[in-house]
């Protein structure tokens, strides 16, 4: 029953492909509708997201936009400024470091360190200490340890507990 699929190569289904007004690929080699974002950009939107999938870690949004531009989907030049009002008006980009955005998708979550060691100490429903907020904090969050502990100076959100260790506020 395969013996009759053998003409099915590579090179033949690129060209069949190639002849179909329906189908494309993308500038990293990926196929599909060409009515898709993914495959066919349009939007902003669509090569910040395309961009961000493919190089699979957090950028600033100054080198997306460097790397939007060498990757040439159109003509269109991407601007920085362009860029960055993209990535703050759209919720599935969260802001993780100075201009260092992120993809929500990859686990990351909306928000101001305060918020991030909010949630840990609910996850964790303990007092913790400064060094388990800080590694929590790190792993969402691009910024210095010092922007941690000072959050946690924050005494309308969290307390001290006499043995160092740190709880909400009721």
């Amino acid at each position: 029953m395969m013996e009759h699929l053998t003409w099915f190569t590579d090179d033949t289904i690129a060209s069949y492909i190639g002849l179909s007004s329906e189908l494309a690929k993308n500038p990293f080699s990926e196929y599909g509708m060409s009515s898709w974002g993914a495959i066919v950009p349009k939007r902003m939107n669509d090569k910040i997201l395309l961009v961000l999938r493919k190089y699979g870690k957090p950028m600033h949004f100054t080198e997306i936009a460097q790397q939007i531009n060498e990757t040439g989907f159109d003509r269109r030049k991407a601007y920085p400024p362009t860029v960055h009002n993209e990535l703050i008006l759209n919720k599935q980009y969260v802001l993780i470091g100075r201009g260092i955005y992120a993809l929500q998708e990859w686990g990351y979550k909306p928000g101001v360190v305060a918020d991030v060691i909010v949630e840990a100490i609910k996850k964790e429903q303990r007092p913790m200490t400064r060094d388990e907020l800080v590694k929590v904090v790190l792993a969402q969050r691009m910024v210095k340890r010092n922007t941690v502990l000072l959050a946690l100076t924050n005494k309308s959100l969290f307390r001290r507990c006499p043995d160092g260790t740190y709880e909400l506020v009721s």
